[in-house]
């Protein structure tokens, strides 16, 4: 929930080319979805995938969804998590 209202996100897992996974989520954003989740499943690393798209979005929320901690340690992660809250301006 967003200032008290039920809100809508996507989840993107299917392995898109890049521009075309921009073009989605700046479409997903201008037709109302509040939130974009990235799971790390196969195909891009997600903190990475939701810094770059930082830059095409402005309000909309962003998420990891699933992250694979058997591949990274709670540090390190919560470095990245630290570092892409920080770019998107406190929307991770």
């Amino acid at each position: 929930m967003r200032d008290g209202k039920a809100s809508i996100g996507v989840a993107l897992r299917d392995p898109v080319p890049w521009p075309e996974l921009r073009d989605i989520v700046e479409s997903a954003e201008e037709t109302g979805y509040a939130a974009v989740f990235v799971p790390e499943i196969v195909w891009r690393e997600a903190f990475s995938t939701l810094a770059a798209l930082t830059s095409v979005t402005t309000s909309a929320l962003l998420g990891t969804g699933v992250v694979a901690m058997t591949h990274r340690d709670e540090f390190t992660t919560a470095l990245a998590a630290a570092t892409l809250h920080d770019l998107s301006d406190g929307r991770f």
